[in-house]
């Protein structure tokens, strides 16, 4: 049913079928996957990605397709990471990384508020750490590690962005502490000459 129209040129028209575009199979990497045919492809909702050799997303996935995708289908690819800014897909409702080379997700999941289908079997994932993933042998798994990863990554972030706050304020005060010195400085000088 797929149309491929030359080496590593895919039609992506002919690859959707309702809501749903399947690439997978495709031999697709990050520099063959069709990003612009698809962005322009409002009806593809759903993304199957599955099973090609797309080691990393390209930075531009996340703002040309996160626009629109429901479901999006990445297992089977070695993959080794995904955008820093992958929780901008806001209307993603299920997501499938299984089988891929993920060690650690981008705390932005946590904005990935319809998340309600997570597979990330088969990752050797460090973060989120694996009693927060679970296992997702089936679907309650998978609504389960949906769940438990959108509130550790919020907390997460919670705890990233207190830490920045402290920093920030222990480098104004850092800034101000010299300045104080400098006034007394002068003002000791002033008052001996």
């Amino acid at each position: 049913n797929l149309r491929i129209m030359s080496k590593n040129k895919i039609n992506v028209r002919d690859c959707l079928d309702g809501d749903e575009v399947d690439l997978s199979y495709q031999g697709l990497t990050a520099a063959t996957l069709p990003l612009k045919e698809l962005a322009n492809l409002k009806k593809g909702k759903k993304l199957d990605l599955s099973k090609n050799q797309i080691v990393r997303l390209p930075d531009t996935f996340v703002t040309s397709m996160g626009v629109h995708l429901v479901k999006l289908d990445l297992s089977g690819n070695g993959l080794m990471d995904i955008p820093l800014n992958f929780g901008n897909m806001a209307l993603l409702q299920h997501l499938d990384l299984f089988n891929n080379k993920l060690t650690a997700l981008p705390v932005s999941v946590f904005k990935l508020k319809l998340l309600r289908w997570l597979d990330l079997k088969e990752n050797p994932l460090e973060y989120p750490p694996s009693e927060v993933v679970g296992l997702c042998r089936n679907d309650a798994e998978c609504k389960t590690c949906a769940t438990q990863v959108i509130q550790f990554m919020k907390k997460e972030n919670t705890d990233q962005e207190s830490q920045r706050q402290k920093q920030l304020e222990a480098k104004r005060a850092k800034k101000e502490s010299p300045k104080k010195k400098k006034v007394r400085l002068r003002l000791c000088v002033d008052t001996t000459a």
